[in-house]
């Protein structure tokens, strides 16, 4: 059973820092967006709640993020960056700021994200009136500067439900999540060898192990839209990868493949789309096509994806299997090795 946390306009610790809630730390990967990551950055630094700590965390990227990066570090006091260079993968770089971070609760967003007013605060006020340990949080799709395409149409309504995958999947995508530090301390990480699907094993196994788990609606952050057929399409080839390589690494295995069930070939399901979908129920019918066409179609582009990894025999960057359905403890050596500031 997930609960819901609601925190009233009233209740918020907004706006002024208070000093005595929760200390947060945030946790930031990046790869090659140096746009997206001075959007974040600068969105993080107006919070005004305190005490808050922004942790960026960046793998192998070009010199163009490094040097936005660099700036950012000399502008915002508040900012702490760090360099994973083991796997490259998003995973890796939550670890590594996870290991940096000495906060009461650690926060996760992309970097191509911004937060609204109020989010912190909000999410500090849940943690100190629970005993959640990990909170699921809203994203909102948009670009205020964008003609909606069909397919971005289709992105802004579909993408990131996140109490949908909460309540019937049993976790919420990283990129508006809230953790309490107790977990941490007891060993959870993220898997660094997978290139997508970390955020689903990591909430599984916060459930496995009886940790309670949360969602509020009331601090949303914003993701711009995938406004173009192609990034609807690599979105699903590389949820298709990261699928196998969960298939490999945890419970099922590579004898029971994914490409030969039903599933992987059928259109998506409206019974689906009619709980994830935002606003499912007010759209037209030609709109409500529009939406199904496009989730059926990137189902397909994941199979697609699926389907090249076992071709290329992908496990991921680091194809030993898993020893452990924990990631290492935060004061292990491994822990440390992860990253380098």
């Amino acid at each position: 059973m997930i609960e819901t946390h609601r925190v009233g306009d009233d209740e918020r610790r907004a706006g002024e820092p208070t000093g005595d809630g929760p200390a947060l730390a945030v946790v930031v990967p990046v790869y090659d967006d140096p746009d997206g990551v001075r959007r974040t950055v600068q969105s993080l630094a107006a919070s005004e709640y305190d005490p808050l700590a922004v942790h960026v965390v960046y793998t192998p990227a070009d010199g163009e993020t490094a040097g936005v990066l660099d700036d950012l570090n000399q502008e915002v006091p508040s900012l702490s960056v760090h360099r994973e260079r083991d796997h490259e993968t998003p995973g890796a770089a939550r670890n590594v700021g996870i290991d940096r971070a000495d906060a009461d609760v650690v926060c996760f967003v992309d970097a191509d994200m911004t937060v609204e007013d109020g989010y912190f605060s909000t999410i500090a006020r849940v943690f100190d009136d629970s005993s959640v340990e990990y909170l699921g949080l809203p994203v909102e799709m948009r670009d205020d500067d964008l003609d909606l395409t069909a397919a971005g149409f289709y992105d802004a309504r579909v993408r990131f439900a996140n109490r949908a995958f909460l309540e019937e999947r049993g976790f919420c995508p990283t990129c508006s999540l809230a953790v309490r530090e107790t977990v941490f301390a007891d060993g959870l990480r993220f898997d660094p060898t997978l290139t997508a699907g970390e955020d689903v094993i990591f909430g599984h196994q916060v459930a496995a192990e009886g940790y309670e788990m949360g969602f509020c609606p009331d601090a949303t952050a914003t993701h711009p839209v995938r406004n173009s057929v192609r990034a609807v399409a690599e979105k699903g080839a590389k949820s298709g990868r990261g699928f196998r390589q969960m298939e490999l690494r945890y419970e099922g295995g590579p004898d029971r493949p994914y490409a030969l069930t039903a599933s992987a070939w059928t259109p998506e399901s409206p019974s689906w789309l009619a709980r994830a979908c935002r606003n499912w129920s007010g759209l037209s019918l030609p709109r409500k096509t529009v939406v199904w066409g496009f989730a059926s179609f990137e189902h397909l582009c994941r199979t697609a994806g699926y389907l090249r990894a076992v071709a290329a025999a992908d496990a991921g960057p680091d194809s030993r299997p898993a020893e452990t359905e924990r990631g290492p403890n935060r004061n292990s050596p491994e822990g440390e090795r992860s990253g380098n500031d």
